[in-house]
């Protein structure tokens, strides 16, 4: 990516925030606990903006790393349809550090191409992730923040967001992959 996109992809980011305060105003939310859009970088290397806020079910952003010991089970399980199937109707979103942190080859060769993805470091900044790895689920109508935080394998993450209406997780005793 060159200077000028760099350039382009903050403006990009910039006004997104714009619209998002806007949004917030107008609604009855503290800005602190609605979710911000994504603006960063596809596998492909093209600017890509994702809107975290979708009226008919909630969103889950998943913030991984191609280094992290625990994300390599999440890589794995996001590639599996029955693992995803026990998110119930979550949209999940998974976001990487821009390149200056990851590799787009070394992403390319663990994600999924069935779940969006955007490698974007601004997105990690906005919100606050401390590691990997590290969820995020936004509510559907409000745009709120409702669950965050860590999960140490596929039990926990269904835990956290609340999950688990689907077929049994793959990492109940007796279940297969």
């Amino acid at each position: 990516m060159d200077g000028k996109e760099s350039e382009q992809l903050l403006k990009n980011a910039d006004l997104l925030s714009r619209l998002h305060d806007v949004d917030a105003a107008a609604g009855t939310a503290e800005s602190a606990t609605v979710a911000r859009d994504i603006v960063g970088v596809g596998l492909n290397g093209r600017v890509v903006g994702v809107r975290v806020r979708e009226p008919d079910r909630p969103t889950l952003l998943a913030f991984m790393s191609t280094t992290c010991a625990t994300c390599s089970h999440f890589w794995k399980r996001f590639g599996e349809a029955r693992a995803i199937a026990t998110l119930g109707k979550i949209r999940l979103i998974i976001v990487t550090h821009g390149e200056g942190y990851e590799v787009p080859a070394d992403v390319a060769a663990v994600a999924p191409e069935s779940i969006p993805l955007v490698m974007s470091s601004i997105a990690w900044q906005t919100y606050g992730v401390p590691g990997s790895p590290y969820f995020v689920k936004i509510a559907e109508t409000t745009g709120l923040i409702t669950a965050k935080g860590s999960a140490p394998d596929w039990d926990g993450l269904l835990d956290l967001v609340g999950a688990g209406s689907g077929p049994a997780s793959p990492d109940a005793p007796g279940a297969s992959s």
